[in-house]
């Protein structure tokens, strides 16, 4: 990315939930790790294959001793309609999606990955709360251009696009959307590529993950 690309800002960043139906016996993540290990393997869903809700079930196994078995789905509403009827067990998801079944009632919110507790859910604790650090990751979605692009068009539209982010109407909308504003420089921006490529490096590998031809 760092080669083909240069980067401008990050927009938003948002975190995930760890959810189950709302009748499993598990009110908390340390009732469902200790039900999990009572058992050979459990079934859990994320909306793809090589994405970060993937890779943080992933974590999950790892830092709590709990084998899960991974079953990749063509989007979040499939996991969510799965979860609400039983067929899996369990799902990792953008926040936005399990938050209206959560407070109907239908589905837990187990965790999330945030670093803190999000307003609209005071009840939801974060995995770091919980004992798991590792997995406070969020996503993020940013605005790139081709490599070798001047700093004569970079810098006003990072400036431009920093100040869009700051009305109130795309924070309005952001929020709606449980994503949380986040701007950055060039540089930093860069920087967070390369940190996030060295962290999941590892992660990826030793999971065994191939993506497809």
């Amino acid at each position: 990315p760092l080669a083909d690309f240069t980067p401008v800002t990050t927009v938003c960043a948002f975190p995930f939930a760890f959810t189950v139906r709302a009748d499993h016996p598990a009110k908390t993540l340390a009732e469902f790790i200790a039900w999990a290990k009572g058992r050979q393997q459990t079934d859990w869903a994320s909306p793809s294959p090589g994405t970060m809700p993937h890779f943080l079930g992933v974590e999950l196994a790892r830092h709590t001793g709990i084998v899960l078995n991974h079953v990749p789905y063509r989007g979040g509403a499939p996991v969510m309609t799965d979860v609400l009827a039983g067929v899996i067990t369990a799902g990792m998801n953008v926040l936005s999606e399990p938050v209206p079944f959560h407070a109907a009632g239908q589905m837990r919110i187990l965790a999330i990955s945030a670093p803190r507790r999000v307003p609209r859910l005071p009840d939801v604790p974060t995995f770091a709360e919980l004992g798991f650090p590792a997995l406070t990751r969020q996503e993020w979605f940013g605005v790139l251009l081709p490599a070798g692009t001047p700093q004569t068009v970079v810098r006003p539209l990072h400036e431009a696009l920093v100040a869009t982010v700051r009305t109130p109407e795309v924070q309005e909308v952001l929020g709606k959307l449980e994503f949380a504003p986040d701007t950055m420089d060039p540089a930093a921006f860069a920087e967070r590529i390369r940190a996030e490529r060295e962290n999941w490096g590892p992660i990826v590998a030793a999971s065994g993950f191939r993506p497809e031809e």
